[in-house]
């Protein structure tokens, strides 16, 4: 279960590592009224424009991301406790 955990945080951090990167070169740097890419998006320092969906994207990947290292810690955590508990 603790390999699975950290499994799903690893693809969940370099799916949003992913997306950053990928925001900082593909986005805009005005707002483009055409495509939808109207809302502000900080990217080291300067900004860039995304639609909705592309904001919503980078957001959920970034707390999916955050959830998932909670649930590592808990899950590392709980394991070692486990295995302390019986080396007793």
């Amino acid at each position: 279960m603790a390999l699975t955990v950290w499994a799903i945080a690893v693809l969940s951090l370099l799916y949003w590592s992913y997306l950053y990167l990928d925001y900082g070169v593909r986005m805009p740097a005005e707002p483009q009224q055409a495509t939808g890419r109207i809302y502000p998006y900080a990217y080291k320092g300067r900004i860039v424009y995304v639609s909705g969906p592309e904001r919503r994207r980078i957001r959920t990947a970034g707390w999916v991301f955050v959830g998932s290292m909670a649930a590592v810690v808990i899950t590392f955590l709980l394991v070692g406790r486990s295995s302390s508990d019986r080396a007793a």
